[in-house]
Parts: structure tokens; C-alpha cells; sequence
């Protein structure tokens, strides 16, 4: 299993967190994001989507010193809902809040958390344009508009995944052993993050956000303006850099019209490899270390 912290606004990764998926020793999205928290600067906000909505990596984030939100699934905010004070509504929106301790099932897969842990907390339940709830739980002191707001934001690391994966070509890892495949995988964070750095120089040099570059048109920019050139002197690597920055500073999104006059279809998916088997992520016997093949 691997994962991934992306900063919101540059979209620079940390490095990432690298566990086993199958095994005794296997891991989970909760435990892994607990290790990331580690690597987060104080007083970071952690946000994540319905995977990361549960006691457990809320009361982590908070140790570590983070603030967070969350998105809940519609089955765990209703549980929690029933506990809480309704504290503010509107329209579209309702907030509560709520002293959320863990339930039985959070302290049998977390035996180490206090017997007095708790956390006050928030949640959101907000009816977004296309009606539709999204409910959220965060210690964060903002208005419910204000957190569906932030917590849209979340899309913009999809686009960083698949830069990533894809522009990046992290998914296509030419090394076999254990020790190649990880430092491999560790050299391209490494150099997508040198692009993302790349563009934010020249998203500041174009007064615009990094994000309305295009990291694609950047990379290209880079690749064909930097890395093809063998310069001479340190004049030269500078005169080339400076143009680089200003024709990357070019490589903006288009301007869509809001709304759209076509509705927003999605890419068809892409096949993988291997699937997420969680039927293996259960104890494999000592005679049988690796999980059968897929039919």
C-alpha cells in the first residue's frame, strides 16, 4: 500500500508512506496516515476524504498537532448525529456539535488509545448544488459553507495523483528487486516535486496561482527547456532558466465558462494490473506467503 500527502496549494508530495497490503504485517489507509502526520509541519490541516473519517486518525491528527476535516459516510454521520447538538441551520445546511469518543469497535482496533480520549469537534451536513449532501466532522471553528468550501478543494489532489502516475510515468517502475523499486519510486516524488517547485517559480513570475499552470505543459517546458540543454557556463544554464520560467508562466488552463454549456463527463477508467484483493488483506498461512493469482 502506498500513500501520499500533497500540499493544497503548490501540490508538492512528501514522500510516501510504503506498507505491505497482504500479510501478517499488513497495513491500513489509518495507520499509514497516522505516519504521515509525522512528516506534516505543526499546526498542518489534514484533510481527507471518507476513508480517513474515523475516530481514530481524527484523535492521531490532533495529537500530532494538526488541525483536521473529514468527510463522514452517510451511515457514520447519522450515528454521530444522534449524540449531537444541533448548534447552527440554514437552507442548506446544518451544523452540530459533538464530543465524539471512540465506540467499541474503534478501541478493539485501536487497543491504545486512552481510556478518556475525546475530541470536540463539528459536523457539517451541507447540500451542494447538485442535491446531494456531503457530510463532514472537523475541529476546525468555520462555518459550514466555509468547510464544504475548503474541503472542495480535495479534488485538486486527484490531479496531482495523476500527475504523478502519469505524467511523471511513476506507475511504469522498471526495477524488480524491493530496494530498486523503492528508490525508483522515491526519485520520481523527487522530481515531480523539483516540476512543482519549477512551477511555482514561474506562476509567480506570471502573478497567477500554480495551479492555473497546466504541471503537464510545465513538465514539457522543463523537459524540452531544461534537461535537452547542455550549457556551457553558468550564464548561459541562468539565460536559459530565466526563458524557461517565462514560457512555462504561459502554459495556463483555459478559461471555462461557469456553468458549463456541456456537462462535465467523465474519463473512462484505466486498466490496472492488479486489483485490490481485501479478502487477502487477512492472514496468509506461513506455507502459502504470497496470494494466488487472479482469475
Amino acid at each position: 500500500m502506498l500513500m501520499v500527502a500533497n500540499e493544497m496549494q503548490s501540490g508538492c508530495a512528501l514522500l510516501p508512506q510504503i506498507d505491505p497490503m497482504y500479510g501478517e504485517n499488513n497495513s491500513s489507509e489509518a495507520q499509514q496516515a497516522k505516519e504521515i502526520m509525522r512528516q506534516l509541519p505543526v499546526d498542518s490541516i489534514f484533510l481527507g476524504d471518507i476513508g480517513f473519517g474515523i475516530f481514530s486518525v481524527a484523535y492521531s491528527s490532533v495529537a500530532y498537532g494538526h488541525d483536521f476535516l473529514f468527510r463522514l459516510s452517510t451511515s457514520r454521520f447519522k450515528a454521530l448525529r444522534r449524540q449531537a447538538e444541533l448548534l447552527d441551520q440554514g437552507p442548506k445546511h446544518k451544523t452540530y456539535r459533538l464530543n465524539w469518543t471512540p465506540s467499541v469497535k474503534d478501541r478493539l482496533s485501536n487497543p491504545d488509545l486512552p481510556p478518556d480520549a475525546s475530541i470536540e469537534v463539528v459536523l457539517h451536513d451541507v447540500i451542494l448544488d447538485n442535491g446531494k449532501s456531503l457530510y463532514e466532522v472537523s475541529n476546525l471553528e468555520v462555518d459550514a459553507t466555509s468547510a464544504a468550501e475548503l474541503y472542495s478543494y480535495r479534488y485538486d489532489v486527484e490531479f496531482d495523483i495523476r500527475d504523478i502516475k502519469v505524467t511523471m510515468d511513476t506507475e511504469n517502475i522498471r526495477g524488480k528487486s524491493v530496494e530498486m523499486v523503492r528508490k525508483e519510486l522515491m526519485t520520481s516524488v523527487v522530481a515531480y516535486n523539483l516540476v512543482a517547485q519549477f512551477r511555482r517559480q514561474a506562476a509567480k513570475q506570471a502573478n497567477v496561482e500554480p495551479r492555473r499552470l497546466s504541471f503537464k505543459g510545465v513538465w514539457t517546458t522543463f523537459r524540452s527547456g531544461l534537461l535537452l540543454k547542455e550549457p556551457r557556463s553558468y550564464e548561459e544554464w541562468h539565460a536559459l532558466y530565466t526563458r524557461a520560467l517565462l514560457r512555462a508562466g504561459k502554459r495556463k488552463h483555459p478559461t471555462r465558462k461557469v456553468p458549463r454549456e456541456y456537462p462535465r463527463q467523465a474519463h473512462p477508467r484505466r486498466p490496472k494490473t492488479t486489483k485490490f484483493q481485501k479478502s487477502l488483506r487477512k492472514k496468509i498461512p506461513s506455507d502459502n506467503p504470497t496470494p494466488p493469482p487472479v482469475e
